[in-house]
């Protein structure tokens, strides 16, 4: 070693006057000490830098130590260098005396940084280690990363070492470095919390959200909310309960003849409308019955109209008839068209006896003109009238009478005449024009001179056509 051989030839030099045999070197032979002889160097000399030259050793004392050549004594010129660094004169003997101080100096070049030769970790800086003879970081080298040799995967992309943990300079598409282990561990497909992209996370208003690939969406909206207009972004906005989204999205909730309501999420029936009624009891259909003109639901559910002799109606709630041919309602109870025109209600036999306005049953057939009491009614009847001659019968005033219907508004009655007592055959005079509301005429006159002195008259009154209530009017008139 070159450095320890230096430092020893100095100090023998320096030391001259001392009893020193020898310098024992265990890479040396003996070298012999200098005599008094040899001691050129004194205080004077010290300082100066060439204290040491060729006259100090000569040629034997190289010899003899079979070890020194050229290139050893040459390394006394770096010693001189550092000696005249000294400005005390004394000094020297202390620095150079400790040779263990100026041998760690000289040796010590500091710890390597990175990709510089090493032998061993102590060679490198704090943070790298010695690996195949280079200084690498293991907290940034992805081919050494935590310990020498641990290379970093490529499975995924571009390896990168943080911290001495294996990661990735960037993640590939589907993966990200959302907990910044660099590790690129993290799915963003189909991942709630992390969809797309780190911290991505899906929310669901009113529902229950979904990553669907790299996108958040609606997986499911809560009971009683829609997403009615498929935007994720407010996410189940409508609630369920409206007319116009009743149980689902775009579902109108409507009732005929009523007032809906969506207030439960279910369609229900509400109020009907007026003059509409529930009748089947099923709210899919509303108000189906309209109370105000059907007749089995005539102002209620349920209540049926029902004529006799006609046919039933209803009208703004109520009961009506319209009666068949002949009959008529007349006490106004639309259950039944309760007269029938075209009967009688009496017969030739039991025909009513028409009287004058005295109470008399004898008519004056002559001079005077006298009328019966008017007989009426809406039904056909037979009718009797007896005539009696009065004073000043003549040919020029011959027994006479004239029988007069007059027809209600409505309704046409005929009239017929017999003067058999018993109504046999057809009868003698009759008047049947068939007008309705119209007037009927029969008379009689001459009879067979003034012989007789009183006559028997039976008169009908039948049913033509129409209907009314009103009564028909027969008068029978004598020496009209």
């Amino acid at each position: 070693m070159p450095s320890r051989f230096s430092s020893s030839l100095l100090l023998a030099v320096l030391t001259a006057g001392c009893s020193v045999d020898y310098e024992v070197d265990p890479n040396f032979g003996a070298i012999p000490a200098l005599d008094s002889t040899t001691d050129a160097t004194d205080e004077a000399s010290v300082e100066d830098s060439s204290v040491v030259d060729s006259s100090v050793v000569d040629s034997s004392v190289v010899e003899d130590s079979g070890a020194l050549d050229t290139t050893a004594i040459d390394a006394t010129d770096a010693t001189d260098a550092r000696i005249e660094e000294t400005s005390d004169a004394d000094a020297p003997d202390s620095a150079i005396g400790d040779t263990a101080t100026a041998d760690t100096a000289i040796a010590d070049t500091g710890p390597a940084a990175g990709d510089a030769g090493c032998t061993a970790n102590p060679d490198c800086l704090t943070g790298y280690a010695c690996c195949g003879g280079l200084c690498k970081s293991l907290n940034e080298d992805p081919t050494n990363c935590g310990s020498c040799g641990n290379t970093c995967p490529t499975t995924l992309g571009t390896p990168k070492c943080i911290a001495g943990k294996c990661g990735y300079a960037t993640c590939p598409t589907g993966l990200g470095d959302c907990d910044g282990s660099g590790m690129c561990a993290t799915t963003l497909t189909n991942n709630l919390s992390h969809c797309g992209a780190c911290g991505n996370a899906c929310t669901v208003a009113n529902g229950t959200a979904a990553c669907t690939g790299t996108t958040c969406t609606i997986g499911a909206c809560g009971a009683g909310f829609g997403d009615c207009n498929t935007t994720y972004a407010d996410g189940c906005e409508q609630a369920l309960n409206t007319n116009t989204h009743c149980g689902g999205c775009g579902v109108a909730c409507t009732r005929a003849n009523a007032t809906a309501d969506c207030s439960t999420g279910t369609c229900a029936l509400g109020a009907c409308d007026t003059g509409f009624g529930n009748c089947d009891s099923n709210a899919a259909n509303g108000c189906e019955r309209a109370l105000t003109t059907d007749v089995n639901h005539c102002g209620a559910c349920g209540k049926v109209c029902t004529t006799t002799n006609g046919t039933p109606g209803c009208a703004a709630g109520a009961c009506t008839a319209t009666c068949s041919a002949g009959y008529s309602d007349c006490d106004g109870n639309p259950a039944s068209c309760e007269i029938n025109h075209n009967s009688n209600f009496n017969s030739c036999a039991t025909a009513v006896q028409l009287l004058d306005s005295g109470g008399s049953n004898d008519i004056c057939a002559t001079t005077t003109t006298e009328s019966t009491v008017v007989a009426g009614n809406n039904r056909e009847g037979f009718y009797r009238v007896r005539l009696v001659q009065c004073s000043g019968c003549s040919a020029g005033n011959p027994m006479r009478v004239r029988f007069t219907l007059v027809n209600p508004a409505g309704a046409a009655y005929d009239l017929r005449v017999w003067e058999a007592a018993d109504c046999g055959g057809g009868p003698d005079e009759s008047s049947s024009s068939g007008t309705l509301g119209g007037t009927e005429t029969v008379t009689f006159n001459n009879f067979t001179g003034c012989g007789t002195t009183s006559r028997e008259f039976r008169v009908e009154v039948r049913y033509r056509a129409g209907r009314s209530c009103a009564n028909y009017a027969l008068t029978a008139t004598g020496a009209y």
